[in-house]
């Protein structure tokens, strides 16, 4: 009869197979895609200072964005940045931070409800900044949902394509 013999595999070569699995997937999503990463406040800032805007942007306070953004659920909400104009253009800048990326998803939707909003607003009293919410950048990022009413909104997702990598 024949003797079946044990093979023995080191432990350093089992080691080795462990840690290519480990980082193997280390930074990737079940997409496959890695992880978004990105402080809302540097990324709106960065928008604001590249952007092309006609009016000057003034940092919303935390504590007033559920206020003007009435829209979004606030249980969302991770964090936020936004940059708004004087009230003489519909120029705007929001960066949400959201929960998890379902949450962005949900606030791309809530944010498109107030620039809907924004556009019926602004129809009978600033009807050339139509064109520039109907240009508007809105997208979701990984964990983000951004929105951007510029008068360059191309130039605005050149700012989000390289910042969210």
């Amino acid at each position: 009869m024949a003797r079946w013999r044990k093979k023995r595999i080191p432990a350093s070569v089992v080691a080795f197979i462990l840690l290519l699995g480990v980082y193997g997937c280390k930074g990737s999503t079940t997409a496959g895609s890695k992880k978004i990463v990105v402080d809302s406040s540097v990324l709106a800032e960065k928008i604001v200072k590249d952007g092309d805007f006609d009016d000057e942007l003034n940092q919303l306070e935390n504590s007033q964005f559920g206020t003007i953004y009435e829209e979004v659920d606030a249980a969302l909400v991770n964090k936020s940045c936004v940059y708004i104009g004087s009230g003489a253009t519909a120029e705007q800048v929001v960066v949400v931070e959201a929960k998890d990326a379902e949450s962005a998803k949900k606030v791309k939707d809530q944010l498109k409800e107030k620039l809907e909003e924004d556009r019926k607003e602004n129809e009978g009293y600033l009807p050339k900044e139509i064109a520039k919410i109907d240009q508007a950048v809105l997208e979701v990022k990984g964990e983000y949902a951004i929105l951007v009413v510029s008068k360059d909104s191309k130039q605005a997702e050149q700012v989000i394509d390289s910042e969210c990598k």
